[in-house]
């Protein structure tokens, strides 16, 4: 081989060497940057996830204050009248609020009223025990107090879907107290709810339980990274998708079930 021969190859490999290292690097940082970009979308969709869970809240928290601050409602408390019962407090306005629960409380924290009902069946539901604590919640009768006396949020009943509560005091229709007792309107994150989610967000949405000793095998470190950091997390699946998860609390606070 001559040495022109020699000199031509060597630069011909030189610059297929460069070539193949840029595309090696291009690859590297196109891949980087596509990972970037997929867990901001992610991100995105976990926080539109999280923003709709607000609003059911928000959406819950409205109805109850509207039942709440109701000089029908006032009265009912007072009088025990079943002409309230008769009237508002059927079958077919549970499935028109989507309310699973109802509990009026008068002042002392006695059940005046209390029905729990099955949507998609029209069955009655029992009382979760879960929420007896809430029922027996002692409540100043001051005015002043209106915003502290009021708490939404979930539990999470054993073998139920979890169940967003809203707790608001019972005032006349102008918001005038003193209050003579509590309304809780409770209503169940099931399927109904996680469908109107999954519209809502253009996602699809599982809820894993997670209480206790029930965390699913292999979820363990997922739900332990989620309870120690921010309650949200992006994980890969496979080579071609990603999941995002949500931890749930209580309204007290407790880690719960995942939202995935």
């Amino acid at each position: 081989m001559t040495i022109r021969s020699k000199s031509i190859l060597a630069i011909a490999l030189t610059f297929a060497t460069i070539i193949l290292l840029l595309w090696i690097i291009s690859r590297f940082l196109l891949l980087e940057k596509l990972n970037k970009l997929e867990n901001e979308n992610a991100l995105q969709d976990l926080n539109r996830v999280t923003n709709t869970l607000a609003y059911i809240t928000s959406e819950l928290d409205n109805i109850t204050t509207d039942w709440a601050l109701w000089d029908d409602t006032f009265s009912f408390i007072i009088d025990k009248n079943t002409e309230y019962i008769e009237a508002n407090l059927v079958d077919s306005t549970f499935r028109e609020l989507r309310l699973n629960y109802m509990f009026f409380l008068d002042d002392t924290e006695q059940v005046v009223f209390s029905k729990a009902l099955e949507l998609e069946t029209g069955e009655k539901i029992p009382l979760p025990s879960e929420i007896i604590p809430y029922l027996e919640i002692q409540r100043d009768n001051s005015l002043d107090q209106y915003y502290e006396n009021t708490a939404s949020g979930f539990i999470f009943p054993e073998n139920s879907p979890p169940l967003l509560i809203s707790i608001k005091p019972i005032l006349d229709s102008n918001g005038r107290g003193p209050t003579h007792g509590t309304l809780i309107f409770g209503r169940f994150l099931g399927t109904a709810e996680i469908n109107r989610i999954e519209k809502l967000t253009s996602l699809s949405i599982g809820i894993i339980n997670s209480k206790g000793t029930s965390i699913p095998q292999g979820m363990q470190d997922t739900y332990l990274e989620l309870v120690e950091g921010s309650g949200i997390l992006i994980q890969p699946l496979d080579a071609e998708y990603i999941t995002g998860y949500i931890l749930l609390k209580d309204i007290t606070n407790t880690p719960g079930p995942i939202l995935k």
